[in-house]
């Protein structure tokens, strides 16, 4: 799957889904399962459980609370701590006391710091 023309920016911190499953990923089988999933949490956003949806999210990812990290958002780096998710999933950090709340389209790069 492209992301865009900028891949090599993220290089060190993704890779392919096959390197990830140590086997071929059959395209059609995942976006079968792709969309089967975004239709259950579609369906539980529609229902107003949204926080559900988040705090699945959260329990996923490599980042947990408290941990150092160093994002590009808004064109400025901001090295603090991960505090988790708000309630629109937008990733919370904080950094000198003041904490931020960032849109994933507005992150350009997230690592640990």
């Amino acid at each position: 799957m492209k992301i865009g023309d900028d891949i090599h920016r993220f290089e060190r911190c993704s890779m392919s889904l096959a390197s990830a499953a140590g086997r071929p990923v059959d395209k059609d089988v995942l976006l079968r399962l792709l969309c089967d999933s975004l239709e259950t949490w579609y369906n539980s956003f529609i229902r107003g459980t949204g926080d559900k949806i988040v705090h699945a999210f959260q329990e996923k990812m490599t980042f947990t609370p408290g941990d150092r990290v160093r994002l590009e958002a808004g064109g400025a780096a901001i090295d603090g701590t991960f505090i988790g998710l708000d309630a629109s999933g937008g990733l919370v950090c904080e950094d000198g006391g003041r904490r931020t709340a960032h849109d994933s389209a507005e992150v350009l790069a997230l690592e640990r710091g």
